[in-house]
């Protein structure tokens, strides 16, 4: 089917990744960065991370893809934190040797730790698109490659009840795309 048939078509279903598209990172991911490259003595224009931010996502999305976070042992996420770091890094033009990684890294704390000093806020947005979409009659899901049922912290940002499914690669098995 070609795209130009589907544009006459009913939509019936959309679906929401979680991180980064319904709710963010407060502060954001590049903010906590440029933090931590001050720190280590490489202060860099919060903006310049921010455009170095999607190699470090890019980077984090192929790796997970590869060999998911979760399934990885300690050993193995310290150095996956560490490369993703470099990424950051060398988006920046800044040093990747392993000294400047490790200093940067532990100044760092990602997604991937639990007690980093950050919390999440749902996207302002969100309540007026999920009515909307409820309004026509469309069914919403959220998939996601988050590594444990979201449906809690769904509840506490305040949409699960407008999600028809809330599934993630940690209950099905599987990283999605």
């Amino acid at each position: 089917m070609q795209i130009s048939e589907m544009i006459h078509r009913r939509i019936e279903l959309v679906t929401f990744d979680l991180y980064d598209t319904l709710v963010e990172a407060n502060p954001p991911r590049w903010e906590r960065f440029a933090v931590a490259l001050e720190r280590s003595g490489m202060p860099i224009d919060v903006e310049a991370v921010l455009h170095a931010d999607r190699k470090g996502e890019d980077h984090y999305t192929i790796e997970n893809g590869r060999y998911p976070i979760r399934d990885r042992t300690d050993k193995e996420v310290q150095q996956f934190r560490l490369d993703q770091a470099a990424a950051y890094l060398h988006a920046l033009d800044l040093p990747t040797d392993p000294e400047t990684v490790r200093t940067v890294q532990e100044h760092f704390r990602d997604e991937t730790q639990n007690h980093g000093g950050w919390s999440y806020r749902a996207f302002e947005e969100i309540p007026k698109v999920m009515e909307c979409l409820e309004q026509h009659g469309i069914k919403r899901a959220i998939i996601s490659n988050a590594d444990a049922d979201v449906t809690r912290f769904c509840l506490q940002m305040g949409f699960a009840a407008h999600m028809d499914v809330i599934v993630t690669s940690a209950l099905v098995g599987w990283e999605k795309p």
